[in-house]
């Protein structure tokens, strides 16, 4: 799974509405992306029939049906000339090998039959859909040479990630979906959306790195870790937390929902991207130390430091809409002396907590409760959570992934992109590697308002630049 960790935030919280599912919506834009059209990769061999229901588990059952995605620039691809069709044949026969191997993800959600129907996937190599489009006439490098337009990414992507909104539209939304965009230049970029309901982290790292393998003309186990065993894992986990018959869409609909009486209704999330280089890191690292976390990650450095400027930013918006006296909590009331002394040695102390809970994580990690009872009570609580009027500030890290070490044949991606959530998704900080394999990217999504004000953080701003150019 995507590392995780969720720590409230006092702020109240709003209510959104669920959208519905759309899907490959054409593009036109100021970049000269220009869309040459869509089709359906299916298996390069057929899925046996003794595979073709894939059980989800309880938990996968009510994980939130969102899409997340990746974004991987290929300067030297060579895509260039007659639009890239040696390279978007080599894509996309590769894909069609590696699905033989993961054929979930050529499937869709759907549910057994019979009076005690459970959620499956249906493998029935319904396939991938992969888009293709070629850019104007800037080269990659000039793109990547200055600022990326954090809005703009999405066109490259097949679709903008997005919540899906009812049974209906899981059981027609596909698993993954890819987009390849081919510039003159010859570089390429690859966008894969992937539903979040087995595509985790362990298996989207698996999956793309047995097509970026096999695309290069290798693929065999020892390269790519196991290639299919992947799904191994899932299916102990669908015996170990069996499925229920109850839809379980709604209580992960609860879980994203910003709900709370009277709030508002068309706050949109924006997104900023933070990059903290490897000297950075490494001081943030020494000064989190603490005699809870002595030797801390950097998950742990940079979540410390981005949860307390959070939660200042949440305050100080608060004072300033004149709603602090309202803060659940006993949170610092900024309004009286913004950033001050004892503020800031509260903050302090409530990072170190959160290193301590993630240190405390990281020692119970590994251990599974089997009792029937505590599973149902663990789940109901997360539904109640999101009802609550408690904000939840989710952190997660792709750490783990190696996302650097996909190549597809024409060396290591110059950069990889995460890219927007949707509008349900504020209060989330997705933290992926650098280049370098040293420093962070942090990308942060919450309301305008706050956001506005966390970017001046001149803490932050010791240690990170706001989205310099990648090159």
């Amino acid at each position: 799974m995507f590392r995780q960790s969720a720590t409230k935030l006092f702020s109240p919280l709003r209510r959104r509405t669920f959208p519905s599912y759309s899907f490959c919506s054409q593009v036109h834009d100021d970049l000269g992306i220009r869309s040459t059209g869509t089709s359906m990769v299916k298996p390069s061999s057929p899925t046996p029939r003794h595979l073709a229901e894939f059980k989800l588990s309880l938990i996968d059952n009510y994980v939130p049906p969102l899409y997340t995605a990746f974004i991987f620039f290929y300067p030297g691809g060579g895509g260039g000339g007659g639009g890239g069709e040696g390279v978007l044949g080599v894509l996309k026969s590769s894909l069609a090998q590696a699905l033989t191997r993961f054929y979930p993800l050529a499937g869709r959600l759907s549910r057994s039959g019979g009076p005690d129907s459970i959620p499956i996937i249906r493998c029935d190599d319904e396939g991938v859909p992969f888009a293709t489009a070629v850019a104007g006439p800037s080269s990659m490098d000039r793109l990547l040479s200055r600022p990326p337009e954090i809005d703009a990414l999405h066109r490259f992507l097949p679709f903008r990630p997005c919540l899906v909104g009812t049974p209906a539209g899981l059981e027609s939304a596909p698993q993954l979906a890819v987009k390849a965009t081919v510039f003159p230049c010859g570089g390429v970029a690859v966008g894969v959306c992937f539903l979040h309901k087995i595509g985790d982290g362990y298996t989207i790292s698996s999956f793309l790195k047995l097509w970026a393998a096999l695309a290069r003309g290798g693929g065999d186990e020892q390269e790519v870790g196991g290639g299919g065993a992947a799904y191994a894992h899932d299916r102990a986990a669908a015996s170990l937390f069996p499925a229920r018959h109850e839809d379980a869409l709604p209580a992960a609909r609860d879980f994203i929902y910003e709900g709370g009486e009277g709030a508002e209704t068309e706050r949109t999330t924006v997104a900023r991207r933070f990059v903290f280089d490897r000297e950075a890191v490494a001081k943030l690292k020494l000064g989190a130390r603490s005699e809870w976390v002595p030797n801390p990650t950097r998950f742990e450095a940079v979540s410390g430091l981005l949860w307390k400027s959070a939660v200042s930013a949440t305050a100080t918006a608060l004072a300033l809409d004149g709603k602090a006296g309202s803060v659940p909590g006993g949170a610092p009331r900024f309004s009286d002396a913004a950033a001050g002394g004892a503020q800031r040695e509260e903050l302090d102390r409530g990072a170190r907590r959160v290193l301590h809970a993630e240190a405390g994580s990281r020692r119970r990690e590994g251990r599974v409760s089997r009792n029937e009872a505590t599973r149902t009570e663990m789940l109901a609580r997360a539904g109640r959570s999101g009802r609550s009027k408690v904000a939840y500030f989710v952190m997660s890290s792709t750490f783990g992934m190696d996302v650097y070490g996909v190549d597809f044949g024409w060396g290591k991606p110059a950069w990889v992109s995460l890219a927007e959530l949707p509008d349900e998704m504020n209060n989330v900080v997705g933290l992926i590697n650098g280049p370098d394999g040293a420093g962070v990217e942090a990308w942060i999504f919450m309301h305008e308002r706050e956001l506005s004000i966390l970017e001046e953080d001149p803490e932050i701003l010791a240690y990170a630049k706001n989205n310099p150019s990648v090159l």
